[in-house]
């Protein structure tokens, strides 16, 4: 800290993809794990403003909460207020016991539990096919899908409407036939054949259709032009009528066929904030985010079975107050595996890694184009829920014949994500932008580390990386069956040898000897 005050905050209507909801100091001989840290994090999914300030007297004041200018509150006398919920977080033990303390608060106290009693492996078909699909092409996909080891397949945009492409049929919740010739029980139906479960996207806070019926429903100044972004405007759900239309049509299709899993998503900033009733103005992001509360509260309830996941355009909405409803987010709309160590790596300082949504893409990647071979996209993806996004029918031999094995792995190291302690042995921020993390039972009895080299030099020599968190007086087998100490570990380090291209991944479990 220096004189003066640092601010960030949001005024897009969530917490947005620019900036999070959290804010984090620490004293200036603080590192990774060691030294004072304390922080921030709001229970909100809405525009907010998080500052800190130094006096001359060398004091510093952290404020953090709903964002001022865009939500102004007139109180009249005997009225009364409820405001977001604040964590504050404290750790001695530095940046990564901040995370710790994080992780095992939320997984305890914020969080829901994940319905499904083995974490799914599911699969994605956004990037497989984007809008160009039918019923026989999902089919095969599924197939392929099942006879990897995947759990569940989940239907993105594009199933319902007339929606070839993003301009049309947003709240036209009813099945597209001209795709889905047997519909979604047709489809749910084949995927239950195979032993897997049936997932479905929704966007059902913006609209295009509706808004012909009810122009009055979506947010706008009266009298003024209304700005579409992605085509499309978003409800007014602060109105009960219109919350009420877009969860009765939500409903319809849940209660039409067998559907486990629900991808909620919003892909725009808000504009001309105010809609048409009495809040209009100044209040209204705040009531807006309460409206979607209570919309979610009544999804959760009437299905318990069904996994939430959260999306906003990716990762916009990646906070405390979604985590409450959704028991995993989506990261980013950006799956490019070195891109998401930096993404994930960010995300992972305060939220817990099995609430991440990640998956293994295709090559090239069709945001960046990059090439990274399987075994580098599946360290990414373990980072987080685990899945896949991409064509099972379209990939290479070689592809193919790793996925089930990965699939294997995955589960096999599934405990230790969802329940370990997560360690950053070294940040993607670190010079050579190398990056190694991992998970350690709370009883230090096996380990899971992986290491990425994200850039090869010439002459590299073999490299190793210090594992702390481990039993300095314990013996642990790695899988080539080297034994070292956990003192011999934290100093020597872990030898991950020499790797050979950019992106190379090396996983180790580790297991203590008794």
């Amino acid at each position: 800290m220096r004189p003066g005050r640092v601010s960030v905050g949001s005024r897009s209507g969530f917490s947005s993809h620019m900036h999070n909801p959290l804010l984090a100091v620490c004293r200036s001989d603080a590192g990774e794990e060691q030294g004072e840290w304390w922080a921030l994090n709001l229970v909100y999914s809405g525009s907010f403003l998080a500052a800190a300030g130094q006096s001359p007297m060398d004091t510093v004041r952290l404020v953090m909460g709903v964002d001022p200018d865009t939500c102004v509150f007139r109180l009249a006398p005997g009225e009364s207020l409820a405001l977001p919920e604040l964590v504050l977080a404290y750790s001695a033990a530095g940046a990564g016991g901040l995370t710790r303390t994080f992780h095992a608060f939320y997984r305890r106290h914020l969080v829901r539990p994940n319905p499904f009693a083995q974490r799914p492996v599911l699969l994605n078909n956004w990037e497989a096919t984007y809008f160009d699909f039918d019923q026989a092409r999902l089919e095969r996909i599924i197939r392929a899908a099942a006879q990897a080891g995947a759990d569940l397949f989940v239907l993105d945009d594009g199933w319902f409407g007339h929606r070839n492409r993003d301009d049309s049929s947003l709240d036209d919740w009813f099945v597209n036939r001209n795709k889905l010739s047997e519909g979604l029980e047709g489809l749910a139906a084949t995927a239950h054949s195979c032993g897997m479960n049936l997932g479905l996207w929704f966007e059902p806070e913006c609209i295009s259709e509706l808004y012909r019926a009810h122009p009055d429903w979506c947010i706008h100044i009266p009298e003024r032009t209304r700005t579409r972004s992605r085509n499309q405007l978003i409800a007014d759900i602060t109105r009960p009528e219109v919350r009420r239309a877009i969860l009765e049509q939500v409903f319809a299709v849940l209660d039409s066929a067998p559907i486990r899993y629900v991808k909620w998503d919003m892909n725009r900033p808000m504009t001309e904030p105010g809609g048409a009733g009495s809040t209009r103005g100044e209040r209204f992001a705040y009531d807006y985010m309460l409206a979607l509360y209570a919309m979610l509260e009544e999804f959760s309830t009437r299905y318990p079975h069904v996994l939430l996941e959260g999306c906003a355009a990716g990762g916009a909405r990646f906070d405390p107050g979604m985590l409450y409803y959704c028991p995993q987010i989506w990261a980013s709309d950006n799956t490019d595996a070195d891109c998401r160590l930096d993404i994930q790596y960010g995300t992972a300082f305060a939220y817990p890694v099995d609430c991440i949504g990640a998956h293994v893409s295709a090559v090239p990647n069709h945001q960046t184009g990059r090439v990274l071979d399987m075994e580098s996209r599946f360290a990414a993806a373990l980072f987080g829920t685990f899945g896949y996004e991409l064509d099972p029918t379209a990939l290479t031999e070689a592809e193919s014949q790793a996925i089930p094995d990965q699939i294997r792995r995955f589960h096999e190291y599934d405990s230790l994500i969802r329940e370990g302690e997560y360690y950053r042995f070294l940040p993607p921020t670190s010079p050579d932008r190398d990056c190694c993390a991992g998970f350690i039972a709370p009883d230090k009895s096996r380990a899971l580390v992986v290491y990425v080299q994200r850039r090869r030099t010439p002459n590299t020599l073999p490299k190793s990386v210090r594992l702390h968190g481990l039993d300095p007086a314990r013996l642990y087998e790695l899988p080539d069956g080297t034994v070292l100490s956990g003192q011999a570990l934290a100093w020597a380090g872990l030898p991950v040898g020499v790797l050979e291209h950019d992106g190379q991944a090396r996983i180790f479990l580790l297991q203590a000897r008794e």
